[in-house]
């Protein structure tokens, strides 16, 4: 699969320890787009990162003419797998939007549901039978009617949203909270693989990377951030899914809940 300049900047910037989202968008915010950053002085960087050590990496990476692929090459050797960063016109217009929006998307799957109608259906992982098919009819009938699901691969309502959606023909993204090339929970591998073959699957952590605690947040910020509006179905006080509507709601989409007697 090719891959844009700008994207093989971004992958190599993102392996500058120290340098990460926020100096990014500040770059972004007061330099514009890559090639820009390319003429900057080292003072000029200071501004935006702080720290003089990694300034001067990210220097020494704004004057390389190419960058190595080596930990992705492979990995992009395969169908469909593909990197877009936020410089590149597949990047969805909507996630532009979102507050310190992912600067890389790996990908693997139909990259064009990137920027289609989609909605998220998320919920418990253990959610009550009742609920569980609700999600499923749920998202059968939205991905009928011609929306993309989107959710977070989890056990319960996350795995029952991607099955409606499937069951219907539809479309559905997977937005995972660990490297593209590994599958969590290891229970929703044949899940996983179908996604990657009839669907979408998304992530912005490095290859390779674990299921962190702090990923999930991050994950799901990018399921609101793709979807034009959030469907919970069943969710506890603390639990992810209502981090997912409070940044949904930060993020100006709308949110919607099934009533707790359906």
């Amino acid at each position: 699969m090719s891959i844009s300049s700008e994207a093989r900047l971004c992958l190599a910037l993102s392996q500058i320890q120290g340098f990460g989202l926020k100096q990014f968008h500040l770059l972004r915010e007061q330099y514009g787009n890559p090639s820009s950053w390319r003429k900057l002085s080292f003072d000029a960087l200071n501004q935006c990162i702080s720290k003089p050590k990694v300034s001067s990496a990210v220097l020494d990476c704004l004057a390389q003419a190419d960058h190595s692929l080596n930990h992705v090459s492979d990995w992009l050797k395969q169908d469909g797998c593909s990197v877009v960063c936020y410089f590149d016109s597949p990047y969805p217009e909507v996630l532009r939007q979102i507050h310190l929006a992912p600067a890389l998307l790996y990908l693997k799957g139909n990259i064009g549901l990137l920027n289609h109608q989609n909605i998220a259906v998320v919920g418990s992982r253990k959610p009550s039978l009742q609920y569980a098919d609700i999600a499923q009819e749920y998202a059968f009938h939205l991905a009928k009617s011609g929306m993309s699901i989107v959710s977070g691969l989890a056990l319960g309502v996350d795995t029952k949203a991607h099955l409606g959606a499937l069951a219907a023909q539809g479309n559905t993204i997977a937005v995972l909270a660990t490297g593209i090339d590994r599958c969590y929970p290891a229970k929703n591998k044949d899940l996983y693989e179908l996604i990657a073959q009839e669907g979408l699957l998304v992530s912005e952590m490095p290859m390779g990377s674990a299921p962190l605690r702090h990923n999930f947040p991050r994950r799901n910020r990018i399921v609101s951030g793709l979807s034009r509006a959030v469907l919970v179905v069943e969710a506890g006080i603390k639990s992810g899914s209502l981090i997912t509507a409070r940044y949904a709601i930060e993020q100006n989409r709308d949110v919607y809940a099934v009533p707790g007697s359906p």
